[in-house]
């Protein structure tokens, strides 16, 4: 595709329906300042300003499908809790297709409390059970995504090591998606990492890449990856940009220079970006790109964010990039 520019090929990312399967965490955060040091020990009182949440994980991912104009259909679990409850709620705010979420009373919701004073993260609290779903949970969620996914347009996997899996539903996926054709984007962690053989396409940062092969160096692993894997590998590199690695070519995007908010969720808001572009049938070199160009903005916002269809395109056609 040599034409149109690709912010105006970006308008087929809407409405294409997206399935992400993955770990669904609720990122809550407390906001305020610090006015004085606790009589009781040597730590800080923070003076608790605002609380307010955002879906993390997987729901990260499926949040930023939706602000990109696709239709996402939530896959994964929940603790029959305040913190799950909160999060489906959220879900049916912004949209979001939560039928697949399966919610469990013997296991918390995944969360992470983040306080921030004057923008400035002082303190992490997680809540969250590793362990793996158990039989019921894995049946009733490839369930859900069999009858479902001969409608979706591509599929996500957003492994955060919480649960989701280490049962081989990550093969599962992989291979009723190729059954029916769609591509499958996906970021892993390395324990996860011979589930992912056959993914359309996988998005490590360098840590996960290293993690993945053994290899430190971004060249070596990705074409160990692609080798051992037999996918299509993006390595982000944070302020370093991406390098593809797509058959026996090796291409390296460089980011856009910007100032450097937060880089909680940019892996989400990359994969988001990545599934709908192929979703829509850009080439993988212009999904890379629209990747690369999500990352730049979000990365520019405070906290577990989003990025809009507008604000990609703003940006692209800022860069005047176009369509390979």
């Amino acid at each position: 595709m040599t034409s149109p520019k690709l912010y105006q090929a970006l308008d087929r990312f809407t409405a294409k329906k997206i399935g992400v399967v993955g770990d669904l965490i609720w990122d809550h955060y407390i906001t305020g300042e610090v006015e004085r040091i606790s009589p009781e020990a040597p730590v800080p009182v923070v003076m608790n300003h605002r609380e307010f949440g955002v879906p993390g994980g997987a729901g990260n991912v499926a949040a930023n499908i939706q602000a990109l104009g696709g239709e996402a259909w939530v896959v994964g679990v929940v603790g029959k809790d305040i913190s799950g409850e909160t999060l489906l709620v959220e879900f049916a705010t912004r949209g979001i297709h939560s039928d697949g979420v399966v919610r469990l009373g013997h296991r918390p919701t995944t969360q992470k409390t983040r306080v921030l004073v004057r923008g400035q993260q002082v303190l992490r609290v997680d809540r969250e059970t590793a362990q793996d779903i158990d039989a019921d949970a894995r049946k009733a969620l490839v369930r859900f995504i069999r009858a479902h996914l001969p409608g979706w347009d591509a599929v996500a996997i957003s492994d955060y090591a919480k649960g989701m899996f280490g049962t081989g539903l990550m093969r599962d996926v992989i291979r009723l998606a190729r059954r029916h054709r769609k591509p499958v984007v996906g970021d892993i962690k390395p324990a996860h990492r011979t589930e992912a053989k056959g993914m359309t396409l996988l998005a490590p940062n360098a840590f996960e890449a290293a993690g993945i092969t053994g290899l430190r160096d971004v060249q070596l692993a990705g074409k160990a990856i692609q080798r051992r894997l037999h996918c299509d590998v993006v390595i982000t590199q944070g302020n370093r940009g991406m390098t593809l690695f797509i058959g026996k070519r090796v291409e390296h995007f460089p980011t856009q220079a910007r100032e450097v908010f937060d880089v909680t969720g940019a892996g989400d808001t990359v994969v988001a970006a990545l599934v709908l572009s192929l979703a829509a049938k850009l080439s993988m070199r212009d999904a890379v790109r629209a990747g690369n160009c999500a990352a730049g903005i979000v990365v520019g916002k405070h906290g577990t964010a989003t990025v809009s269809l507008t604000e990609l395109k703003q940006e692209l056609r800022k860069q005047g990039s176009v369509a390979a």
